[in-house]
């Protein structure tokens, strides 16, 4: 199971269901009007306006050149687990941390912002395939 891999067991006890909400609202509350929450698929699909929009949002007063080209780094493609492989264990891992998901849709929602079609989809890399080419 799931579960009994090594370091899940505290991730799906049921009481860690909420503690991502906790800990965004406490960053929300730390940072107050300071915050400003950018999901992974802006800076993958829209890397441009994306990046543009955070420089203009910390104070940049000099936009990036228009040919200006944003790489992804850090970024390993390909089966890097088996993961992947094992739908059953992708969709328990998916259902265990719904409340996560839920939590970061209310975060987006609650910041005006329109929620990732990813997050709404509940994709992960297993679901792209040009992320595991």
């Amino acid at each position: 199971s799931i579960q009994r891999a090594p370091g899940m067991h505290e991730l799906f006890e049921e009481s860690n269901g909420m503690r991502l909400r906790r800990h965004l609202a406490d960053v929300r509350a730390l940072f107050r009007g300071r915050l400003m929450v950018v999901h992974q698929e802006a800076l993958q699909k829209d890397p441009q306006p994306t990046y543009r929009s955070i420089a203009r949002w910390l104070g940049a007063t000099v936009p990036f050149p228009e040919t200006l080209k944003f790489y992804r780094y850090n970024s390993v493609r390909g089966y890097r687990t088996g993961l992947c492989r094992n739908a059953s264990l992708v969709g328990e891992l998916q259902r265990r941390l719904l409340p996560d998901y839920v939590a970061l849709e209310e975060l987006f929602e609650s910041m005006g912002h329109a929620l990732p079609s990813r997050l709404r989809a509940r994709q992960t890399r297993c679901d792209r395939p040009e992320e595991l080419a």
